[in-house]
């Protein structure tokens, strides 16, 4: 093969290194001063460096890399390199020893030639992502790569292109490792193309930050560079206010903080750099302080909502401070007894169930011998350990305290201590069981008259029943308890108003008050379970049998059935008909009405004792439950 004389016979050659570059590593970066030939703007002129790329490529040609049909069970390793013009990828799977299965390169456009060394990185992934999708959802991935990559990419706070990268590349199962010993001379070979001659000794990554502050707001750049060209950038704006002296310090922990999450934060040695020298973090530092973050295109981008150090750190001096021990021990020592005649006696009283031994205060206990004295920090540290520590198990308040005398130790507010210590860990919060105490008194709705006050709930989704009915809307009397409910296929407004309508307003007149969320409709559920077994769909059907039933069942809080509360009497039910009654065998239609109608002149008596009943039966639950009552008061930000 002669050396191309001609634009045609480059082009010719072009078509051929295209066809041939899965087969060759690197081949966009090789040939590159051949396709440099192409362009239009330059005219035609067969360089010395044209011919040694085309003699390497006849060279390579005659003695290629031998690649091997993909094993699905295997999983596919890929190789990436990146340089100044070019991108290349190798891709090989390890059974005994490495072997190439595809190769792909690219020239970088102009504009993707001034992207940083870690984007042409990433951007060779998902170049490679993009060309062979089947082999990346077929295999589990495996990227082999000293730049930090995989820290970068899973940040929250990315921005722009490397944002749409990383939610492109989340949908592959992809691995990254370090690249580790090379063990195929077709990878040795593509993996040293584009390896620096010598890195930079000893291994130093370089960490640029600067704060600025202004009336329109504050931030700070960050600049982290590391071997092989690799640059990050964290442009961070701040949602609070600070001064010049803050947004410096805050820049550096931002940095550190950065440079600790990439895991290279081994040692840190930190000088001051002139501002003429930091000009890069400098510019992103102001950039962050006066516009949005959304202005910002390519940086990782992220906003700081609170300060690294929300309190002031004070210098604690150490003094003697005294403590619920101090007197007993000066007595028992010294023979000293405070000022006040009234603390003096009390401590006499005291003392004789103290003794001191090896310098150590113990109380004689009736549980155990001697109980070590403690003074507040060192309660603080028992309580800590045994709750929480390797041998504890987050026990309630009695049970610490009781393990805490059981470990011979005492103060006199432990009891105390263990219910607040155990109230501020997080942990029995959030997984602790439910309390059942009632946290306040029992607060009962007055109902001065009969059909005054209702209270209405909706009940549903149920399985779909008689005309696609999938809720009920259920309405409770609180005097009486009268129940009127109905099956309604959809919720609306208007379905509303039409059922308060004729079930409620035509027949009881308009009520005083409406109340939602009612406890009846609980009566109602737990008949139709018990109704229906396996016949989901046959509710409706049941629903004015359970409605009967319910009526005509006297009620404890009252001693009357809501049927006799509503009509005066009460309503025959289907068994004195199957097995006949004294007042069905008795019964006489033409003489019923008279006694009906006395009934109804006598129904107020019987409702005003049914009212009695009703609050002597709240004032018997009401104290019950305060026998129970714990009472409880929040605020915000407790833990509840």
């Amino acid at each position: 093969m002669r050396s191309p004389r001609n634009v045609k016979e480059v082009q010719r050659l072009a078509d051929r290194i295209a066809s041939l570059a899965r087969f060759l590593p690197c081949m966009a970066e090789r040939s590159r001063p051949i396709i440099s030939l192409l362009k239009k703007a330059r005219k035609f002129q067969w360089t010395e460096e044209c011919e040694s790329s085309f003699q390497d490529f006849k060279k390579r040609l005659a003695a290629p890399p031998l690649l091997a049909k993909p094993n699905p069970l295997l999983e596919m390793i890929v190789y990436i390199s990146a340089s100044d013009k070019a991108i290349s990828t190798a891709l090989v799977q390890e059974q005994t020893e490495q072997i190439p299965v595809y190769f792909i390169s690219r020239v970088l456009q102009e504009a993707e030639t001034r992207y940083q060394h870690l984007e042409k990185t990433v951007l060779a992934l998902v170049h490679t992502a993009r060309r062979l999708r089947h082999y990346f959802q077929g295999h589990k991935v495996v990227v082999r790569t000293d730049s930090p990559i995989v820290k970068v990419l899973w940040k929250p706070e990315l921005a722009g292109r490397m944002v749409s990268w990383s939610v492109e590349l989340s949908q592959f199962d992809i691995r990254f490792e370090p690249r580790g010993p090379i063990k195929a001379q077709s990878m040795a070979d593509f993996i040293n193309e584009f390896t620096p001659e010598a890195l930079p000794e000893p291994h130093v990554w370089t960490l640029h930050v600067d704060g600025s502050s202004n009336l329109q707001g504050s931030g700070a750049g960050i600049i982290l560079e590391g071997p092989g060209k690799v640059v990050i950038e964290q442009s961070l704006r701040f949602d609070f206010k600070t001064s010049n002296n803050q947004a410096e310090y805050e820049a550096l922990l931002a940095g550190l903080r950065l440079a600790s999450d990439l895991g290279i934060a081994e040692e840190v040695h930190v000088e001051h750099t002139p501002r003429e020298l930091n000009v890069r973090a400098d510019q992103l530092a102001r950039l962050a302080s006066s516009k949005k973050t959304s202005h910002l295109r390519s940086m990782i981008q992220q906003e700081l909502q609170r300060p690294s150090i929300t309190q002031e750190e004070c210098l604690h001096v150490q003094q003697d401070a005294t403590d619920w021990m101090t007197s007993i021990i000066q007595y028992l020592l010294e023979g000293t007894l405070p000022t006040d005649p009234l603390e003096a006696k009390k401590v006499r009283t005291r003392v004789a169930r103290y003794v001191m031994i090896a310098g150590e205060l113990y109380k004689r206990s009736v549980s155990a011998p001697l109980l070590k004295c403690l003074t507040p920090e060192q309660a603080h540290y028992v309580l800590r350990e045994i709750h929480e520590g390797v041998c504890g198990t987050h026990s309630g308040s009695r049970t610490l305290a009781a393990k805490v005398i059981r470990a011979g130790y005492y103060w006199p507010t432990l009891t105390a201590d263990c219910a607040k210590f155990v109230q501020h860990c997080r942990q029995c919060q959030q997984h602790g069981p439910l309390t059942h105490q009632p946290p306040e008194e029992l607060h009962s709705i007055t109902t001065p008259w009969p059909f005054s006050i209702w209270g209405m709930d909706i009940l549903g989704p149920f399985p779909s029943g008689k005309g696609q009915a999938k809720f009920l809307v259920v309405a409770v009397d609180h005097f009486t308890k009268w129940i009127e409910a109905e099956a309604l296929t959809t919720i609306t407004a208007n379905n509303v108003q039409k059922f308060f309508w004729k079930n409620i307003v035509t027949r009881f007149g308009i009520p005083y008050a409406l109340i939602t969320d009612e406890a009846a409709n609980k009566v109602i559920l737990r008949e139709l379970k018990r109704r229906l077994g396996e016949a989901k769909g046959s509710w409706p059907d049941h629903l004015p049998d359970i409605l009967w039933a319910y009526r005509c069942t006297p009620q404890s809080s009252t001693k009357e059935t809501h049927f006799r509360l509503t009509y005066g009497t009460d309503a025959m039910i289907p068994v004195e008909v199957g097995e006949p009654s004294l007042r069905r065998t008795q019964f006489d239609e033409d003489a019923n009405g008279q006694p009906l109608n006395i009934e109804l002149d006598l129904i107020d008596e019987a409702r005003d004792r049914a009212l009695i009943n009703m609050e002597a039966c709240r004032t018997r639950l009401a104290r019950k439950l305060r026998t129970k009552l714990k009472p409880r008061e929040f605020q915000a930000g407790d833990l509840v």
